[in-house]
């Protein structure tokens, strides 16, 4: 099993219009908690007997933080293959 997982923050409205533009071009990247390890650890746990039988069978794990600027966006998005 390969999972890819996407968590996606909301940039706070309070940030000067110069730091949203450093989100827009990548310059800041969310450092918030919680930490991705922890993220990974939430989503494997929570997939567990659902998506696959244990997460013992996962082999491949992509995940990342990522600003969105509309509310509508923020959460995690989580995405499972299984490999042949």
């Amino acid at each position: 099993i390969e999972i890819d997982i996407t968590a996606f923050y909301l940039v706070p409205k309070s940030w000067s219009k110069k730091k949203q533009e450093a989100v827009r071009t990548g310059d800041i990247k969310p450092t918030v908690k919680p930490d991705i390890d922890n993220i990974v650890k939430i989503v494997l746990d929570g997939l567990n007997g659902v998506a696959f039988t244990d997460d013992k069978q996962v082999i491949e794990i992509q995940a990342q933080k990522c600003y969105v600027f509309d509310e509508e966006q923020e959460g995690v998005d989580v995405d499972v293959k299984e490999l042949e």
